[in-house]
């Protein structure tokens, strides 16, 4: 492939740069658009998880720009039955389609023979992308660390009980676990200031 200009029929770097979520995107592919070769978009591309994890900000600017861009409820995070929602509000964006159609189709070029496991971790992570409980990452908070939560809220999918403190993850395993009708119960845990009320 090397040789290749895919910049005839990709979206170019003016065309990108029009949108919040553009602009963030096009900062991860530099040696591609400056080359428009084919193997510099692969190694763009292969970069951006460490680049996601060495630096948070680019993760918080391209999902703050895909929120704007798709004008996304500033409410989402409240949603009661968020991916139901989503396939109603998302098919009259730029998307195009529904959650779950984008979902099934995202995991279809993935994985030849898609798992359970499969679409769920991507509906755990999509459902961060599209602002419902998104993760705000930090130099405490890494990229890595959603992907892990995303991985716990799996195996407790395949529990009989669900114990998490995190509240980002209890509410997107509280949309997934109805979503695929999981039976496992989910429980949040809460900070105790007073230990001594418990005795």
């Amino acid at each position: 492939f090397k040789g290749i200009n895919l910049k005839s029929f990709l979206p170019s770097k003016e065309e990108l740069d029009k949108t919040q979520s553009g602009r963030a995107l096009s900062k991860q592919l530099k040696s591609f658009f400056e080359t428009g070769d084919f193997n510099d978009l692969l190694d763009d591309l292969s970069r951006m998880t460490e680049n996601f994890q060495n630096n948070p900000q680019d993760f918080n600017d391209l999902t703050k720009g895909f929120k704007e861009d798709l004008k996304l409820d500033t409410n989402v995070s409240n949603w009661e039955s968020p991916i139901e929602k989503l396939d109603s509000y998302l098919p009259q964006t730029p998307v195009g389609k529904s959650f779950s159609e984008s979902l099934i189709e995202d995991v279809k070029r993935h994985h030849s023979e898609p798992q359970f496991s499969d679409y769920y971790l991507s509906a755990y992570n999509q459902l961060g992308l599209y602002g419902f409980r998104p993760e705000k990452l930090s130099n405490k908070n890494r990229f890595n660390n959603t992907t892990e939560d995303g991985f716990h809220s799996l195996y407790g999918a395949h529990s009989d009980f669900f114990i998490t403190s995190d509240k980002i993850m209890y509410y997107r395993s509280e949309a997934l676990f109805e979503t695929f009708e999981v039976t496992s119960e989910i429980f949040k845990t809460f900070k105790i200031n007073d230990h001594s009320t418990l005795l």
